[in-house]
């Protein structure tokens, strides 16, 4: 099929999703303020699963709100409504986390051994993620018209550029919290570090709300 031949899937419907998913990508939301957290305290190897986690999760939440849950929420905004609430709780308590971290010298042993999110726990926690829900039912909204011919072809589309562009926007997040970890190197810097990015992940949080 040739995709720029479809009226609904052309070259400037194209432009218009990487657009979006670069904007909505490289601007500071939960994963972002918690992958540079990573990049500061792990390290980019060690987070890496964390990044395909967010890849992976986010596209298939993303198909699945294109093919209906984005229209079960309009029906049901009660449902919407509950995902919102627990997934701003679940941000508080990781922020809390993040905000009560001890410095690198005053580490309790079972602190010290703190790991990354793995692939399920980043990819299970778009599920939570206020701005990847905002993000998902937008680009439904936007890009995906449930009575084209092409509408299995434009949901597949939008998967293959989520997937293309999450990658590398989640990985600059992480290199930038890499590049951090270099210039942090007393404890006091880096709890002062924790707190702010905390404090990011909280306004992130009630950004989503407005």
């Amino acid at each position: 099929m040739d995709l720029l031949a479809n009226p609904q899937i052309n070259a400037q419907w194209i432009v218009s999703i990487i657009t979006f998913y670069i904007v909505g990508g490289f601007t500071p939301g939960p994963n972002n303020m918690m992958l540079m957290t990573s990049g500061v305290r792990f390290g980019y190897a060690r987070t890496l699963p964390h990044i395909i986690g967010i890849n992976i999760g986010f596209t298939f939440m993303s198909v699945v709100v294109a093919y209906g849950l984005a229209q079960i929420f309009i029906e049901l905004p009660w449902v919407h409504l509950a995902i919102k609430i627990a997934g701003s709780g679940y941000l508080l308590w990781l922020a809390w986390r993040i905000y009560s971290a001890a410095a690198p010298e005053n580490e309790t042993s079972a602190e010290a051994r703190a790991q990354p999110f793995s692939f399920i726990e980043a990819a299970l926690f778009q599920w939570v993620n206020p701005k990847a829900w905002q993000i998902a039912a937008t680009a439904a909204a936007m890009f995906v018209h449930p009575q084209s011919a092409s509408y299995h072809v434009e949901i597949a589309t939008l998967a293959l550029i989520i997937m293309c562009l999450s990658f590398p926007t989640a990985s600059a997040w992480t290199l930038g919290g890499v590049a951090m970890r270099r210039v942090l190197k007393a404890p006091q810097h880096v709890v002062v570090f924790n707190r702010t990015m905390a404090a990011l992940l909280v306004v992130s949080m009630v950004l989503s709300w407005v």
